[in-house]
C-alpha cells in the first residue's frame, strides 16, 4: 500500500468548492473569548481559606466573575479534566477530601500518586501560558512554606522560548518516562496574587452559595416527587384501564339483556294479539249458531278491539340509568417549593458556608497542620527583595479581622483537636 501525501494542488478535481479558513465568513466562525479578556499581565492567584468554610466554593464563584480569564490548578480540576477525558472514577480512597479527592481510576500512575498528577499540573501550568491561574489547596494555602514553593514557580518573567521540556519545565530534563511536552513563554511579568476568604463572606458570595444550595434541594425534591407522581400515574392508568374494561363488560352485558328483554316482549305481545283473535273467532261462531243475535250487537265495549287494547297497553317502564360516577381526575405533577428554612439546614457556619460531601481536610490532615496556619503578608519574601506576592487581597474581613478570626479558629480547635505527639506514659 503506498500513502501519497501531496502538498501542492489537487490531483484530482472536486466535486465542491473549498474555502481556507481565511476566506471564512463571520457566520462561520467567531472569536475564542479565552483569547480576547486577557491581560498584558497574567495572574497567578493563590485563594487562601481555612477548611470547610467555603474556600472551593469561593473559586467557583471567583471564576464565575471573572469568566474566560483564570484556569483553576487544583487536583479537583484535574480530576474533572481525567472525567471528561473518559475515565470513569471506580471508587475514592477512604481518606478522601476536597483538597485531596482520592480517585482510583484503575491506572496505576493516577491511583498510587507517583508524580503523575504533578506532572500533569505541570503541563497544565505551561499549556495555559497566555492566561491566569488559579492555585486552591486549602492546607498549602495556610502554610507559609508552601506558598513559598508554589509561588517560586512564578518569580521571572516568561521569554520568548520554544522547544521541548521534559521532566521539570525550570530544569534539566529528566529520566524515568516524565511527561514530555512543547511550550512557549512570552516575556510579559507574571502577577503573584493572594486572595484571603477568611471571615464573613460578602453578599453576593452569600447569594451564590444559597442559590447552589436552592438549586441542589430543588432538584433533589423534584426527583422525589417526579418519583412519585410516575407511582401515581402508573396506579392511576391501571385503574382507569379496569374500569374501562368494567364499562365494556357492563355494556355487552345490558345488550344482552335488552335484547333478550325485547325477544320476551315480542312474544308476549305475538301471544296476546293470537289469544283475542281465537277469542274473536269463538265469539264470532257462537253469535252464528244462535241465530243472528250478534248481529244486533255493536262493537266492543269502549269502541276498542281486543288487539287494539292490547297494542295501547303500555310497554314495560325500562330500568331508568343511575347517576354516572364522577371520574377520578388525572394526578398531576406537583410544584415543588425551597423553603428558607430548608436552605439553612444545609448550610453551616451560622448560615454562611455550604455544607459539601466532603471535607475540605482530613480529621488527621487538620489535626497534624492546623498549628502551623497563618495568613499571608507583605513580609513574607521568596528571596531578599523579591515578595511571596505582589498583592494581598482580604476578600470578606479586613487583614486585622482575618487574623483575629484565624487566631481565635486556631484556639478553639485547641481545644477540639487530639494532639498527636502527645504519648501516654510508658
Amino acid at each position: 500500500m503506498t500513502d501519497i501525501s501531496p502538498f501542492g494542488g489537487l490531483l484530482v478535481p472536486l466535486p465542491f468548492k473549498i474555502r481556507s479558513f481565511q476566506q471564512s465568513s463571520v457566520n462561520d466562525v467567531c472569536i475564542n473569548p479565552w483569547y480576547t479578556s486577557n491581560s498584558d499581565h497574567p495572574e497567578a492567584v493563590m485563594v487562601i481559606g481555612l477548611p470547610d468554610e467555603g474556600v472551593f466554593d469561593y473559586v467557583d464563584y471567583f471564576l464565575k466573575q471573572n469568566p474566560h480569564k483564570y484556569v483553576e490548578l487544583s487536583e479537583r480540576s484535574m480530576f474533572d479534566w481525567l472525567r471528561k477525558s473518559g475515565l470513569k472514577t471506580l471508587k475514592k480512597s477512604g481518606s478522601a477530601s476536597n483538597d485531596r479527592p482520592g480517585h482510583q481510576y484503575g491506572v496505576k500512575p493516577l491511583d498510587v500518586h507517583t508524580g503523575m498528577l504533578k506532572q500533569l499540573r505541570r503541563f497544565l501550568e505551561n499549556a495555559h501560558h497566555q492566561r491566569s491561574v488559579v492555585h486552591v489547596e486549602v492546607e498549602k494555602g495556610l502554610s507559609e512554606a508552601e506558598r513559598r514553593k508554589l509561588m517560586s514557580d512564578y518569580t521571572m518573567k516568561r521569554r520568548e522560548c520554544s522547544g521541548v521540556v521534559t521532566g521539570d519545565a525550570r530544569g534539566p530534563s529528566t529520566r524515568g518516562g516524565s511527561l514530555s511536552l512543547v511550550m512557549r513563554r512570552f516575556g510579559r511579568e507574571i502577577l503573584r496574587v493572594a486572595v484571603v476568604c477568611v471571615g464573613h463572606p460578602d453578599k453576593g458570595y452569600l447569594e451564590y452559595v444559597q442559590d447552589l444550595v436552592r438549586a441542589d434541594l430543588e432538584r433533589k425534591k423534584t426527583g422525589k416527587a417526579r418519583s412519585e407522581w410516575k407511582k401515581k400515574m402508573t396506579e392511576y392508568t391501571k385503574r382507569k384501564e379496569e374500569s374501562e374494561a368494567q364499562k365494556r363488560r357492563e355494556s355487552l352485558m345490558e345488550a344482552a339483556a335488552k335484547a333478550r328483554k325485547d325477544a320476551a316482549e315480542e312474544a308476549r305481545q305475538k301471544r296476546q294479539e293470537a289469544a283475542a283473535r281465537a277469542a274473536a273467532a269463538k265469539k264470532a261462531a257462537e253469535a252464528r249458531t244462535s241465530g243472528g243475535a250478534s248481529d244486533a250487537q255493536g262493537p266492543v265495549a269502549g269502541g276498542q278491539s281486543p288487539i287494539g287494547m292490547e297494542n295501547g297497553t303500555p310497554g314495560a317502564v325500562e330500568k331508568e340509568e343511575g347517576e354516572k360516577e364522577e371520574e377520578e381526575t388525572e394526578p398531576q405533577m406537583p410544584e415543588v417549593e425551597v423553603t428558607s428554612e430548608e436552605i439553612m439546614a444545609k448550610m453551616a457556619g451560622g448560615g454562611r458556608f455550604r455544607k459539601l460531601p466532603l471535607p475540605d481536610l482530613t480529621k488527621d490532615a487538620v489535626t497534624s497542620a492546623f498549628l502551623r496556619f497563618s495568613l499571608p503578608s507583605a513580609d513574607e519574601e521568596l528571596k531578599p527583595g523579591v515578595p511571596v506576592f505582589n498583592g494581598i487581597r482580604f476578600v470578606w474581613d479586613g487583614e486585622e479581622e482575618a487574623r483575629t478570626y484565624l487566631a481565635s479558629w486556631i484556639k478553639n480547635h485547641k481545644i477540639l483537636e487530639r494532639v498527636s505527639s502527645i504519648k501516654g506514659p510508658s
